[in-house]
């Protein structure tokens, strides 16, 4: 294991030097690190990091914007979080649905290293959901997050869901506000009444924050096929380990294409429901293990007629009937009801937030 990471180390060198050159460089006034960013293989987390960069380039056009991936951090913190410390520049964080217990070292862990280490410069966290499971191992992760949270005077987090609530509770000291997913934020990229689309696209978890199990899934998408239903299957995570930087925006556009093919939506993944909303596809979704599709849907989404929830698998083939039915042709050929204009409010209040 010791052998590994040090050969991942080799790897990063070169992106090091980069971002520490960069560092180098900045005006620390006119400068945001965008920190914990995704290489790994969950499309979702892509598309935020693709909604965040867009932005803050439209609403900061002053300021430069410096990525430390995930790994970047992690592996070389102690002489990135240094410079970021001397250089006091505010630091936000990639947002997601995995601070707390269940996604620990993907989320929480670089959050605290950089609260611990980096005490003095404005930490922001961008819409998020915190989620701790009830047993041993959540109760700690939470007991420990009061204490590092509490202690770092300029902290600010932004949660995107029901989360919202608890961690009003749980971290009083700290600046907590509740706003959109940042993929809301992305364009549509093909809002229009003409667009041709076919069949259900199906897009269901398959770890451990799923609530149906395979069995079950499989009985569903039989039945649906048996009445005369067309399916195709697809998922949030790439079928390569790594999407780095360089081919993020191809993944996510690639993605939002395949989505507005589809006459409907079926998933459990929060951002497949979002990449519905934003390409104007309608979709029936289920919750998961965390709730963080409930409650962004109940948050945000209730309002919007092209999206319903279901409790249970059992529910989407009268829920599929009742899109039809509201929708009748433009189910088919696209319907415009959603741009990033819908929650410009919330959009304005981060705005606002994060200008140092």
């Amino acid at each position: 294991m010791k052998i590994k990471k040090i050969l991942y180390r080799i790897m990063q060198f070169p992106e090091y030097r980069r971002v520490m050159r960069k560092l180098d460089a900045c005006d620390p006034l006119h400068t945001f690190i965008l920190a914990a960013t995704p290489e790994y293989e969950n499309i979702g987390d892509h598309a935020i990091t693709l909604a965040e960069k867009a932005f803050l380039r439209e609403r900061f056009p002053g300021y430069d914007v410096i990525e430390i991936n995930h790994n970047l951090l992690v592996g070389y913190f102690d002489r990135i979080s240094a410079r970021l410390s001397s250089l006091g520049v505010t630091i936000l964080v990639q947002g997601g649905g995995n601070i707390g217990s269940i996604h620990f070292f993907t989320g929480e862990y670089p959050l605290r290293l950089l609260l611990k280490h980096c005490p003095a410069n404005r930490i922001i966290v961008f819409p998020q959901t915190y989620y701790c499971s009830n047993d041993e191992h959540g109760r700690k992760v939470l007991s420990e997050s009061q204490l590092i949270y509490a202690f770092h005077e300029r902290f600010t987090m932004f949660l995107r869901d029901g989360s919202f609530d608890k961690a009003k509770e749980y971290f009083p000291k700290n600046d907590i506000e509740a706003v959109p997913d940042m993929v809301f934020y992305l364009d549509d990229p093909c809002c229009a009444k003409s667009y041709d689309r076919d069949g259900l696209l199906v897009c269901f978890r398959s770890d451990a924050e799923r609530l149906c199990s395979e069995a079950e899934l499989k009985e569903t998408l039989t039945k649906l096929r048996e009445s005369g239903e067309r399916l195709s299957s697809t998922s949030m995570l790439h079928t390569l380990p790594r999407i780095y930087s360089e081919a993020r925006k191809r993944v996510v556009e690639a993605k939002l294409h395949e989505f507005m093919n589809a006459e409907v939506v079926l998933t459990d993944r929060l951002h497949a429901m979002i990449l519905a909303v934003v390409t104007n596809t309608p979709c029936i979704a289920l919750d998961n293990v965390t709730g963080k599709v409930g409650g962004v849907y109940r948050k945000w989404l209730k309002d919007l007629g092209f999206v319903c929830l279901v409790s249970s698998l059992d529910e989407i083939p009268a829920a599929l009937a009742k899109l039809r039915e509201r929708y009748g042709k433009d189910i088919k050929a696209g319907i415009c009801e959603y741009d990033k204009s819908h929650f410009s409010s919330y959009w304005d209040l981060m705005q606002a937030r994060i200008q140092p």
